[in-house]
């Protein structure tokens, strides 16, 4: 399929926001989950510089995709050694920064969930270029990933007895390690303002996570994601009232019900309500962290469908941030 571009419409609305709102930078991201370039290409490829000063942008944002931890770790571990990643990674980011600092643009980071930290960056080596890292904190376990496995969407702990690498704590705690006196005023906690849910076969009689059993895969999407295994605030917020809730502070909550009929089957939801919220603004603040980013803004119930409050989300974590 090809997208054909209002490039005008592009320049008029960050013109317009720009405008508007002052104190804010905007930043064009580029990457994500969907992206499959090597590193050295986004040069080759595209003129960021050219595309971030046409359209007004303040700085760029690298959301680069590299192998996860679920992954065959033997084929991540011959993709590092072909591609030789931290090398690369350091290339582009210095010379990217080099680039955006002429016109005083920003760079940025975002380190997508479930990468491991040592194996594709050289911290010390990158530091210094880049202006914030977002650490996207979450999808540590997605009906795509397991379809016969649910545990929380973005634990702040390993819950348990467990010594996990899926949760919050220890994507920090990898950045921690990998340079000593690291900037954390530098890092930005991502938080999700969406939901995972799973069909079940039979009814889950008082389950804790991991839940291992009568799982079979991903849920219809909602109304408007039309994703399956996703769910926005509004659609999700909107099913909790016909579920069972479960709530653990420093981990995450779950809700579930059976199947209404025999034939249909049951759901389960795992995301993080305003409980888990407070929780990670209060380790943000404790942590010395630069802020919170919300992935994402289009997530959160911002028509207000589900309570008559619009971002919902997003009113939640400053009224939390002003509080703590």
């Amino acid at each position: 399929m090809t997208c054909y571009y209002d490039t005008f419409s592009i320049q008029r609305s960050v013109k317009q926001l720009k405008s508007e709102y002052k104190n804010i930078n905007f930043i064009l991201s580029l990457g994500g989950d969907k992206d499959t370039m090597q590193p050295e290409k986004y040069l080759q490829l595209l003129k960021i510089h050219k595309i971030v000063s046409k359209y007004k942008f303040d700085g760029f944002d690298l959301a680069y995709q590299l192998p996860k931890y679920y992954e065959n770790q033997t084929s991540v571990a011959e993709e590092n050694a072909r591609n030789n990643y931290p090398l690369k990674m350091t290339q582009l980011i210095i010379t990217l920064k080099s680039i955006l600092a002429k016109d005083n643009k920003l760079l940025s980071l975002t380190v997508l969930p479930n990468i491991n930290v040592k194996s594709f960056y050289d911290v010390p080596a990158i530091i210094d270029n880049i202006d914030f890292i977002t650490l996207a904190a979450f999808d540590y376990s997605t009906p795509k990933q397991t379809h016969n496995m649910a545990n929380y969407l973005a634990p702040l702990y390993a819950p348990g007895h467990c010594n996990s690498i899926t949760n919050v704590n220890y994507t920090l705690n990898q950045w921690r390690m990998s340079q000593r006196k690291l900037p954390f005023s530098k890092f930005n906690l991502g938080i999700p303002t969406f939901a995972h849910s799973w069909n079940t076969t039979k009814p889950l009689k008082k389950p804790h996570m991991p839940i291992t059993k009568q799982l079979n895969g991903p849920a219809p999407g909602g109304y408007n994601t039309h994703t399956p295994g996703l769910l926005a605030w509004p659609e999700m917020c909107k099913k909790l009232s016909k579920l069972t809730r479960v709530t653990k502070k420093l981990f995450g909550s779950f809700a579930y019900r059976p199947g209404i009929t025999k034939k249909e089957q049951g759901l389960l939801i795992t995301y993080d309500d305003l409980d888990n919220i407070e929780e990670k603004v209060k380790y943000t603040k404790s942590n010395k962290l630069h802020g919170i980013a919300l992935f994402d803004i289009t997530l959160d119930d911002f028509r207000g469908k589900c309570r008559g409050e619009r971002y919902v989300m997003l009113n939640a974590i400053k009224k939390l941030i002003k509080l703590n």
